[in-house]
C-alpha cells in the first residue's frame, strides 16, 4: 500500500509534465534492467553472494538503463518536429523487444519475465515489504515536503518547454523517479507500477475536486485502498492474479468514487 501511494503522487507530477509515455519508455527501460541482471546472477553471485546477484545488481542495472531510456528518449525528440509521443513509442516498443530478447538468451528467466511484467504483491518478502514501506515513508515525506516546487515545475515545463537542466529541484524529482519506478518494477512489477502512476491522476482528473493536496491525496487513497482490496480479493479467490485484480479494482473504485460520492458538478457555461 505504501508503494502505490507514493507512486499514485508521483504520477500526478509525470502526468502534469505531459512524459507519462516517455515514462513508459523508463519503466520498460527498468524492466529490461531487470532481467539482464537476474540472467548475470548466477555467474556474478558465485562471486559476490546470492543477495548481491538477487537483489543488489538488478536494480543497480536498473537505475542504468532507465537513465539511458530517459537520456535517449530526450535526444530524439530534442530536434524532431514530429508528434514525442510517436518517438516515445518507438522506443518503448525496442525496449520491449530488447526485454524479452534478454529472456531468451537467459531459459532462466521464463518465469521472471512474467513476475516482472505482471507482478506478485503475494511474493513480496517480509524484508523487501519493510523496505518497501520504510522506502515509501522518505519518498512521501520528501514529496509532500516539496509539492509546490514539484507543481511549479510542472507548470513551467507546460509554458515554457522542457528544460533539462533545472535547478536541485528537477533533480531531486528526477532521483524520486527513478528509484521509485526502478524499485517498483524490480519488486511489484512493470503493470503495477505503470497502473499506479497513471490511473489514479487520470480519474482524480474527472473529479469535481479542486486543489493540489486534495488531487494528490485523492489520487494517492484510491491508489493505496484499491491495492488493498485487490490484494484481499486476490487471496480469497485464488484464481485472481494479484495486480490485474488490483487494476480492475482501482478503476472501478474510481468510477463509483466519481459517479456516487462526489458533490453534483455545477453546470458548464
Amino acid at each position: 500500500m505504501g508503494a502505490a501511494f507514493v507512486l499514485a503522487i508521483l504520477g500526478c507530477w509525470i502526468a502534469a509534465r505531459d512524459r507519462s509515455m516517455q515514462t513508459l519508455c523508463v519503466g520498460q527501460g527498468a524492466t529490461f534492467g531487470v532481467l539482464f541482471g537476474l540472467g548475470l546472477g548466477p555467474w556474478v553471485g558465485s562471486w559476490f553472494g546470492s543477495w548481491f546477484s538477487s537483489d543488489i545488481l538488478p536494480f543497480v542495472l536498473a537505475i542504468l538503463a532507465a537513465v539511458a531510456a530517459f537520456d535517449i528518449s530526450n535526444r530524439m525528440v530534442r530536434v524532431r518536429s514530429a508528434s514525442k509521443n510517436t518517438y516515445f513509442s518507438f522506443l518503448f516498443t525496442v525496449l520491449v523487444g530488447l526485454s524479452y530478447l534478454v529472456s531468451a538468451l537467459f531459459p532462466s528467466l521464463e518465469t521472471h519475465m512474467s513476475h516482472i511484467f505482471f507482478g506478485d504483491l503475494a511474493t513480496l518478502s517480509n524484508f523487501h515489504s519493510g523496505l518497501s514501506l520504510v522506502l515509501s515513508l522518505i519518498g512521501f515525506i520528501l514529496m509532500w515536503k516539496f509539492r509546490f516546487p514539484f507543481t511549479n515545475q510542472a507548470f513551467e515545463n507546460s509554458v515554457f518547454g522542457w528544460n533539462e537542466k533545472g535547478h536541485a529541484g528537477r533533480r531531486l524529482f528526477q532521483t524520486l523517479s527513478f528509484i521509485a519506478i526502478c524499485y517498483g518494477v524490480q519488486f511489484t512489477g512493470f503493470l503495477f507500477t505503470m497502473g499506479c502512476l497513471f490511473i489514479p491522476t487520470s480519474i482524480m482528473s474527472y473529479s469535481s475536486l479542486r486543489g493540489l493536496d486534495r488531487h494528490l491525496l485523492g489520487a494517492a487513497l484510491l491508489a493505496s485502498i484499491s491495492t488493498a482490496v485487490g490484494f484481499v480479493l486476490s487471496l480469497a479467490f485464488s484464481q485472481l492474479p494479484t495486480v490485474p485484480t488490483i487494476i480492475v479494482v482501482m478503476v472501478t473504485l474510481g468510477w463509483i468514487f466519481d459517479v456516487f460520492l462526489m458533490p453534483i458538478r455545477s453546470p458548464r457555461l
